[in-house]
């Protein structure tokens, strides 16, 4: 296998194992928190895609979030997914803060 192929391997696995680690910190939270409401839980795992994705510097798509956190399935007749994008106002802030402010919005 040459460089650019190990290298492409390599890139692709340590995407995952990031998304995948971050999905565990957010699994985390709800089960520290009790959070036991369906609509705020998948809120919870698509604002902290979107801040990985972010983090990452790179598009997350639907396709992503049905991979990474198993958000959303789309039928196979479905055009590609769009991309989606954290919202400017929750660039740099940590995972912990756009997490409780999601629970916090979720609340009002």
């Amino acid at each position: 296998m040459d460089r650019e192929n190990v290298k492409y391997l390599n890139d692709l696995a340590a995407r995952a194992n990031y998304y995948t680690q971050v999905r565990r910190n957010v699994i985390e939270y709800i089960t520290k928190r009790k959070i036991d409401d369906k609509p705020l839980t998948v809120s919870l795992l698509l604002m902290s895609a979107l801040w990985a994705a972010d983090k990452r510097q790179e598009d997350i798509d639907e396709d992503d979030l049905t991979i990474y956190f198993g958000l959303h399935k789309r039928d196979e007749d479905d055009e590609a997914g769009a991309v989606v994008k954290l919202n400017p106002q929750y660039q740099g802030m940590s995972l912990q803060q756009v997490l409780d402010i999601t629970v916090q919005s979720h609340a009002e």
